[in-house]
């Protein structure tokens, strides 16, 4: 394959990447990763209850994948209560692969505050 031919294909498999994952600039919502290579699209609460996708890199997909076997099995119904409670539990495995991330992050703000980076700053909500 020379060049030409490799700029070509990869171009190609970015444009099908970005399709398959549905969206315009993504990355991993656990981690951030945006290497497309490392990208895959997850089906939120699943490919039989909705056609909704995240973007997870493949570690985070293959958590995501290990999570999803501890749900209830599949009923018969496909009814929108059975799609919500899909969702939800996607919700709670998407918080639970963060929470790490979070406490790590709130720990980091923390020993910002106690070195004094943030002297003279007020944060407001108002």
């Amino acid at each position: 394959m020379d060049d030409l031919q490799r700029k070509l294909f990869r171009e190609k498999r970015h444009r099908q990447k970005m399709k398959d994952i549905g969206m315009e600039n993504p990355a991993c919502v656990i981690c951030g990763e945006s290497d497309l290579d490392m990208l895959e699209g997850d089906h939120v609460a699943g490919r039989a209850y909705d056609d909704q996708v995240m973007s997870l890199c493949k570690n985070h997909h293959a958590k995501r994948t290990q999570l999803q076997r501890e749900q209830p099995r599949a009923g018969h119904s496909n009814s929108w209560l059975q799609q919500l409670g899909r969702w939800l539990l996607a919700m709670a495995e998407y918080f639970e692969m963060l929470v790490p991330r979070l406490r790590q992050f709130g720990e980091w703000i923390i020993r910002l505050a106690e070195s004094g980076h943030c002297d003279g700053f007020e944060l407001s909500f108002d």
